[in-house]
């Protein structure tokens, strides 16, 4: 599962560390490939009970469900959750503490590098070719009103594309 490699991320001596709460909070020291494993499977038990849970519970609210049928649903995601928090918690008893610590930037940047520039400049010349055939659209039609708005989304757009390339340029460069 991709969301796993948020999870368990290596240090530079190679030892491995636990983040359970993604990048809230700090990591825990794995002290064998069995405890990684049990926590592998217990992450995907708990996703496999909790995602219908919620799936059922939103379903319960929008089809406007008796109000016990509702209250029971959130009843039990919050069971399931508390469950969750004491497992982590009985993890942490048998792990160190890491001194690494995970953050939402860096979670950021590495997705970021992970993705191929020539996504990113496919993307760019793709609202290039958008803009100026919005600005056609404003020269050449009636429709000037609709031509300024695609002009400003696709333009935004544009320079996101060339935002997020500065930025995987600037990680990349980086040293580890």
């Amino acid at each position: 599962m991709a969301w796993m490699k948020l999870t368990f991320k290596t240090t530079p001596e190679g030892k491995r560390v636990y983040f359970p709460w993604s990048a809230f909070g700090t990591g825990y020291v794995v002290q064998s490939k069995e405890q990684e494993q049990a926590i592998r499977r217990s992450h995907g038990i708990s996703t496999a009970i909790g995602l219908p849970l919620v799936l059922a519970t939103a379903a319960a609210w929008k089809l406007d469900a008796d109000l016990v049928w509702r209250l029971l649903g959130l009843a039990l995601v919050a069971a399931h959750l508390a469950h969750f928090a004491w497992q982590v918690k009985q993890w942490g008893k048998a792990m160190p503490r890491s001194g690494l610590e995970l953050t939402h930037k860096k979670v950021r940047e590495e997705k970021l590098a992970s993705i191929g520039s020539g996504r990113l400049w496919f993307g760019l010349g793709l609202s290039g070719l958008m803009v100026a055939g919005s600005v056609a659209l404003i020269l050449f039609t009636d429709a000037a009103g609709l031509g300024v708005f695609l002009v400003a989304i696709f333009g935004a757009l544009g320079a996101c594309f060339w935002w997020l390339l500065g930025v995987q340029r600037r990680v990349r460069s980086t040293p580890a």
